[in-house]
């Protein structure tokens, strides 16, 4: 019935300790060179938008340069965004630098170390950034709403407001508060599906993953703590190499399956934990009580995000430790009986 199941425990395992080895791997010489003249998604090393084009362009790059014009919107994600050509709709970006020598007709939204803009920009533009810097022939006709340093050179115009703000929100609009229940049910029952194959597919595994967190909760949160930063930071550096960019995409989209996996097995060992307190021993019992107990208290103003984090941290650390293990175990450096795991309830 669960046939694929060590391929879940092989993926965390790869995910959690060899991702360092791959992106040492992952540095090689040479920069591929991609030029754009169609709307689409492109990836590469330095991409190219030579234009005219006739559409949106998505862009996952090291390097995106717009040369020529485009007839739409502009998303990219890249280390430097250089705009020297016409936008003719909305730029959106999260980068290291992003410049705008051109002129961007909508509104510019931006996510970056460092914004210049020595162009014009016919909407708003709002810098979630370090630093944004307005050059001597930058023209905004909309507002400007930025976070971080503020850079004018005599010459430069805003014709809106300017207004400094603690954080901004950039990226797509919130979703109404009628859709925001919609989505936090549909997170719940998510989060419900995933405990129930969990439990069903590695019950004795579950109940280690409990006990290593009851046992030593604060080397546990710790090592989740090493594994929440230490692997994206891998995979963004693993960006940067240009070639190792689909890997690292790849990379983000496990460690973001692993990441929910660890928050519903940290939310499962809270619950788990007071059941068996309460004199219950019962893992779908402690599932539900974790899941809407943690559920609830996330929604508490102040602390709720702080309960949700701690909770992460331990099935992620849980997760770590487990997939370390399991490595060094299967190279002989674990006794066979120790704790059990997901791959020995795969074998029986």
């Amino acid at each position: 019935m669960f046939a694929d199941r060590r391929i879940f425990v092989l993926l965390t395992a790869a995910l959690l300790v060899l991702v360092p080895v791959v992106g040492a791997v992952g540095v090689v010489t040479g920069q591929d060179t991609t030029r754009v003249d169609e709307g689409g998604t492109y990836s590469g090393g330095t991409v190219v938008i030579e234009g005219p084009i006739d559409g949106d362009v998505r862009v996952f790059a090291g390097t995106v340069i717009i040369q020529g014009d485009v007839d739409g919107d502009v998303q990219a994600f890249a280390g430097t965004v250089q705009v020297q050509g016409t936008i003719s709709g909305n730029l959106q970006a999260a980068a290291g630098t992003v410049v705008v020598d051109g002129s961007v007709r909508g509104d510019v939204s931006v996510a970056a170390g460092t914004l210049a803009i020595d162009g014009s920009v016919g909407g708003n533009v709002r810098s979630a950034s370090g630093t944004t810097q307005l050059g001597e022939r930058s023209v905004v006709l909309g507002d400007l709403e930025y976070t971080g340093d503020l850079e004018r050179l005599e010459g430069s115009r805003v014709l809106g407001s300017v207004d400094q703000r603690v954080a901004l929100q950039i990226g797509p609009v919130l979703v109404p508060p009628l859709w925001g229940w919609f989505v936090t049910v549909f997170a719940m029952l998510a989060h419900a599906a995933l405990g129930a194959v969990l439990l069903l597919a590695f019950p004795e595994y579950s109940r280690s993953v409990v006990d290593r967190i009851e046992s030593d909760p604060l080397v546990t949160g710790a090592a989740g703590l090493g594994v929440f930063v230490g692997v994206p930071i891998v995979l963004v550096l693993l960006l940067l190499t240009i070639v190792g960019i689909p890997v690292s995409i790849a990379g983000l989209v496990i460690f973001g399956i692993v990441c929910w996996i660890g928050l519903v097995y940290g939310r499962f060992a809270v619950g788990y934990v007071l059941v068996r307190r309460a004199g219950r021993d019962s893992p779908w019992l402690g599932l539900g009580v974790g899941l809407v107990g943690v559920g609830v208290l996330t929604q508490l103003p102040y602390v709720g995000g702080l309960v949700q984090f701690v909770t992460l941290l331990l099935g992620l650390g849980a997760l770590g430790v487990s997939g370390a293990r399991e490595l060094r175990r299967r190279r002989g450096e674990i006794d066979s009986d120790a704790e059990p795991t997901a791959a020995d309830e795969t074998a029986s």
